[in-house]
């Protein structure tokens, strides 16, 4: 075995029993069930049938454990993200207590920002990977980690540069893969910060960055022989209430994901890319670049024009981020807008909006 394949975000919450049998039917569930190697996915919410804290600043999102089948195959999830903590620590445990009965390893959040920033190590056939978390503060998450509380690894340099450094003395790992939840939702690019902030990543001994976070694909490159995946989009995720009476409507890129399969041979890491559209069910189906809406390689080209003459020396002082965070010192990499702000996709997500509006409207009239 020496592949390992990288999912995007999981959140089965509103998917029903029916749901879980079609899943079960699709080429998609078929293909990863039969994967010879690992499967790493982003566990976007915790597992749980119903709320424990009723949430009125945010969406409050669950795994039920009845519809396991769309992440029991995960070998390792990442917690790291901004909704693993909605349901408070009691939440948290619980989903650790459930993956356990899994066999699902996990990584990127902890009792403590020591635990939380654990590497997960991979033997494969002919060496040691490890897989390092992280989750940005400007996702809004309700808790990041420090010496004495739960929480989610932090996205800081100096903590990426440190563990990069122990993964190789102290585990022995030949290979460093780091998974970042980050990027502005809703945007196919990244914004400049982050390229430069990926790149220094990449600097300092990663050999792939691979995100999640935006729910949508975003771009990739190559830098110095090495991929960045900036985000991966969704994997599985329905609409969902809001409240009582309105519905969050995924967009049609929303409804499109990417799945990254690693091949590791002498130490060099190969990419291969699959992508994933959901159905009219909302159930992710496999698909490839003609089918998706979202423009793949127009997208990547225009990040390679932007990237051209970049040069990142001048974010060099601003990423050197201070260990004793505030919160605002992890804001950095959003000090401006993504590289390019698309239209169609503003667009979409605005009609998401007006329906899920002109429902609610509907609804009250019915009354």
């Amino acid at each position: 075995m020496n592949k390992l394949l990288f999912i995007g975000d999981i959140c089965s919450h509103g998917y029903k029993e029916n749901d879980c049998i079609d899943f079960q039917k699709t080429k998609l569930y078929t293909f990863l069930n039969n994967f010879d190697g690992k499967i790493i996915g982003n566990l976007e919410a915790p597992i749980l049938e119903s709320n424990l804290i009723n949430n009125t600043n945010k969406f409050s999102l669950l795994n039920p454990p009845s519809n396991k089948v769309f992440f029991d195959f995960c070998h390792i999830v990442t917690l790291a993200n901004n909704h693993i903590f909605d349901q408070g620590i009691e939440g948290y445990t619980t989903t650790i207590d459930f993956l356990s009965t899994l066999k699902i390893n996990y990584l990127g959040a902890g009792k403590n920002i020591d635990d939380a920033r654990k590497p997960v190590i991979v033997e494969l056939n002919e060496c040691k990977v490890a897989l390092l978390s992280y989750n940005c503060y400007s996702t809004n998450s309700f808790l990041n980690a420090d010496s004495s509380n739960y929480g989610t690894a932090p996205l800081l340099y100096e903590f990426i540069e440190k563990d990069i450094e122990s993964a190789k003395n102290n585990y022995n790992a030949d290979i460093v893969i780091i998974l970042p939840h980050w990027g502005i939702e809703n945007q196919f690019f990244p914004t400049a910060e982050q390229i430069c902030f990926a790149r220094r990543i990449i600097d300092s001994g990663a050999d792939a960055i691979i995100g999640s976070h935006t729910h949508t694909i975003q771009v990739s490159e190559i830098y110095k022989g090495k991929n960045i995946y900036y985000s991966l989009g969704n994997f599985i995720f329905n609409n969902f209430c809001i409240n009582s009476s309105q519905t969050y409507y995924q967009s049609k890129f929303n409804k499109e994901g990417l799945i990254i399969e690693l091949t590791i041979e002498n130490n060099t890491v190969k990419a291969k890319e699959h992508f994933l559209k959901f159905n009219e069910n909302m159930l992710p189906e496999l698909s490839s670049t003609d089918e998706l809406s979202t423009p793949i390689e127009k997208n990547n080209k225009k990040l390679e024009l932007f990237t051209k003459d970049l040069s990142c020396n001048n974010c060099h002082p601003e990423l050197s981020l201070s260990l004793k965070y505030n919160g605002n010192a992890m804001q950095i990499l959003y000090s401006s807008t993504s590289i390019e702000n698309s239209i169609i996709l503003n667009i979409e997500t605005v009609k998401s909006k007006i329906k899920r509006l002109v429902i609610h409207k509907i609804r009250k009239l019915l009354r």
